[in-house]
């Protein structure tokens, strides 16, 4: 029944719901008034019509609550580091810093030391440029209040230069970091997006 109010453009009396859900009339109102009753579905006293109710957002908008990032990526986390033989994060923007949520490394490599909890600067990380690219313009803003600080010598430190790099993370999806927040370790990051389109996170492989 909800499925076939879903796909009219219009609010529908029951016999054309009926119809085309397949079912009888009376099956039909029966549904609908206990829709009604738990506002799934709200009828029109003038025409005596239905349409889909608001209880049926709060119920998208619960499912969406309870959908755990980590839980969600775990699978993926775990799958790319046994196929890659290396680590992968997941990080999400907390404050003016990388947070890692998660992690997954092959038991064959080296172990690096970004463990979960540990934070990294956004600038001077694939994970935090893959975000940052993505992100409003305001969080650019927060972070360049202050000089970026170089913790090697290949961290951009320079506005414009960092600008660059996100366009071009923007027209190829995915950002890198080669030695700039320690030698020895480069990596490269890509956005995740939630159900919205927004970049809410980062998988990156290290």
């Amino acid at each position: 029944v909800l499925q076939a109010m879903a796909r009219s453009n219009r609010q529908l009396g029951v016999s054309d719901i009926a119809r085309r859900a397949g079912m009888s009339k009376a099956a039909t109102y029966a549904i609908l008034r206990t829709l009604e009753s738990r506002r799934i579905v709200a009828r029109d006293p003038d025409s005596a019509t239905y349409r889909l109710g608001w209880a049926l957002y709060e119920l998208g908008a619960n499912v969406v609550r309870n959908l755990d990032l980590s839980r969600a990526a775990r699978t993926h986390i775990d799958d790319l580091a046994q196929r890659t033989q290396d680590s992968v994060l997941l990080g999400i923007v907390e404050n003016d810093s990388i947070l890692y949520l998660d992690r997954g490394e092959s038991p064959e490599q080296f172990h690096m030391a970004a463990n979960i909890g540990r934070r990294s600067p956004i600038h001077a990380s694939a994970s935090g440029k893959a975000i940052l690219a993505f992100s409003p313009e305001s969080l650019l803003e927060q972070i360049v209040k202050e000089p970026l600080r170089a913790y090697t010598s290949a961290t951009v430190t320079d506005v414009d230069e960092l600008k660059a790099q996100l366009e071009n993370v923007r027209q190829r999806g995915y950002a890198t970091c080669w030695q700039e927040v320690e030698i020895g370790l480069s990596s490269i990051g890509v956005p995740l997006r939630d159900y919205t389109g927004s970049v809410v996170a980062s998988l990156t492989l290290a």
